[in-house]
């Protein structure tokens, strides 16, 4: 047995020292679960289930802390746990609980994060699904709540498409069609639903090709100390048409 013999409240918390000069700092919580004050006896066996009670208290109250500053999957909060050491058993109780007062919600997670995903990212379907599987939420999780999220991927990719094309307008056609195609895989968007609206834009309506090629051309004759076969094989490389190539070198020749 050992008996309470001095508590102190400090910044830090509920300070005990017991008689056998071992000395605790406890949380409120603790000290109201366990009817702590001085003088008190207390086995040994007791005092291990307070110092396990006390670590669940600042653990709980570090989880708390991370989602009172974002939202975290269950998952996230589980590692986050792990890191610090906390046993599996801990973390099941803590996670009962922080669901229990509805601080920790899959389901709501996942709605929030589809929405922002969809209207601030521009995220497809797929990129989102991969992005909240990496969080760890549930695979059913994600499809009940992408099925209750409306959402047109042709006319996400009709917003999207004319900012990549401001993006790569000082590209070759043929380079800016392939940037924009694999931008746009990268975001996980449908193959078909890519090839059907990227075809009702017209490239050429917005990337003036001709003078593209000649700013090129001027850049690339420093490097290639105006040989003319790597001019060629470099703008050839950039995606240029083979003809236009030809014309406008040699438009610059007849002008040197």
């Amino acid at each position: 047995m050992v008996t309470i013999i001095n508590y102190e409240i400090k910044k830090k918390g509920h300070h005990l020292t017991f008689d056998n000069g071992e000395e605790m700092v406890v949380s409120e919580d603790t000290i109201a679960e366990f009817f702590l004050y001085i003088g008190k006896e207390i086995s040994l066996k007791e005092l291990a289930k307070i110092k396990e009670y006390e670590a669940q208290v600042v653990h709980f109250r570090y989880a708390a802390n991370l989602l009172a500053r974002r939202p975290y999957t269950t998952h996230e909060i589980r590692e986050k746990l792990r890191k610090r050491k906390v046993n599996e058993e801990v973390i099941d109780l803590l996670v009962a609980r922080l669901k229990r007062l509805n601080l920790l919600n899959d389901t709501r997670y996942t709605l929030e994060k589809i929405q922002y995903l969809i209207n601030a990212k521009k995220y497809s379907t797929k990129a989102i699904e991969h992005d909240l599987l990496r969080r760890g939420v549930h695979p059913h999780v994600i499809a009940d709540s992408l099925a209750k999220v409306p959402r047109d991927e042709r006319r996400e990719l009709e917003i999207i498409i004319p900012r990549l094309i401001r993006q790569y307008r000082n590209d070759s056609l043929r380079r800016a069609h392939q940037k924009i195609k694999t931008k746009l895989y990268s975001l996980g968007f449908e193959g078909d639903n890519i090839n059907e609206v990227l075809a009702t834009f017209n490239l050429e309506d917005y990337i003036d090709e001709k003078e593209n090629l000649q700013k090129a051309l001027v850049k690339l004759k420093k490097k290639a100390k105006n040989d003319p076969k790597v001019l060629y094989n470099k703008l050839v490389i950039a995606g240029y048409k083979t003809s236009l190539i030809k014309i406008v070198m040699e438009d610059v020749q007849d002008e040197d």
